[in-house]
């Protein structure tokens, strides 16, 4: 059915059937026609493993499928490169293209299939919950780069961009808040084609793979970094207001001086007038007096 070389090989049986182009890097989405339906509150059937000799071949083999407990439906098994046979009254085939995951971004899973996952955030983290591999929820661990077969209608792989490409991890720290509204904008963007609003996208804690036996932690370290250079700026702000507040002091000082000197200076200054008047007047008579003992020495 997905042929290597992107080309759908006949079914056997099938008269009616041609080869069809499926392009590279594709995988085959099955839906069985036969069989018990899936259970209640589920969306697809679970994968059929062989057991006991027993194995259906990838579909290739209905009456293996139903023996081993095969349901009706959408299957959660999906064919990848290869060529298969398979009965067209039991089963088709949906081609699709392999999720790709592109450098420069990491894949979110939601996983609509598997059992209830337990929260694996802890108590401390609010912004929603988290789940191990194959159970049913978001993912805790993400998936790098690359191609992958995955069913989208069992699992829906969601892109953000990796900021650690473009910023380092303090900064990844210290800009929290503003990445978060960036990959809310791209994330409710991408979420607007399957008719989900996201209203926001929080980043939690950095967690490091380190061993606590290895050493320290270097999300700790980190931390203390941070943590250092906030006290070093807030030590440079203290440092500056101390330099403002003992300037505005000594201007306060010098007027409370100046006005403790201020009447005496006014008192000072009303006597060099005061004198200054009386040096005048007695010069004023002075002269009043020579004038006169002229005038009285030489009669007209």
């Amino acid at each position: 059915m997905i042929g290597g070389d992107g080309t759908e090989a006949p079914r056997r049986g099938d008269q009616e059937s041609s080869p069809q182009s499926t392009g590279a890097d594709s995988i085959g989405i099955i839906t069985v026609h036969d069989g018990p339906t899936i259970g209640l509150g589920e969306i697809i059937a679970p994968e059929v493993q062989a057991r006991d000799g027993v194995d259906h071949h990838y579909f290739q083999d209905p009456e293996a499928f139903l023996t081993l407990g095969g349901r009706r439906g959408k299957q959660l098994q999906v064919l990848t490169d290869g060529t298969f046979f398979l009965n067209r009254w039991f089963a088709t085939v949906e081609v699709r293209s392999k999720t790709l995951i592109p450098i420069g971004y990491v894949g979110v899973v939601v996983s609509y299939y598997g059992s209830k996952g337990e929260d694996v955030t802890g108590v401390g983290f609010r912004y929603g919950e988290q789940v191990e591999h194959n159970q049913r929820g978001v993912w805790r661990q993400a998936l790098p780069p690359g191609k992958y077969a995955i069913n989208p209608y069992a699992l829906n792989t969601a892109y953000f961009r990796d900021v650690a490409q473009s910023s380092n991890m303090l900064d990844l720290l210290t800009k929290r808040e503003e990445i978060q509204v960036r990959a809310t904008q791209e994330l409710g963007r991408r979420f607007r084609e399957y008719d989900i609003n996201c209203v926001a996208m929080m980043i939690g804690r950095p967690q490091s793979k380190k061993p606590s036996t290895e050493g320290p932690d270097p999300i700790e370290r980190l931390f203390d970094q941070l943590r250092s250079r906030r006290l070093a700026e807030e030590q440079k702000a203290t440092f500056v207001k101390q330099q403002e507040a003992a300037t505005q002091l000594r201007q306060l000082n010098e007027a409370n001086a100046l006005a403790e000197k201020q009447t005496p200076l006014t008192q000072s200054r009303i006597d060099i007038d005061i004198t200054a008047n009386k040096a005048e007047a007695q010069l004023a008579e002075a002269r009043r007096l020579a004038q006169r003992e002229i005038e009285c020495g030489h009669p007209g």
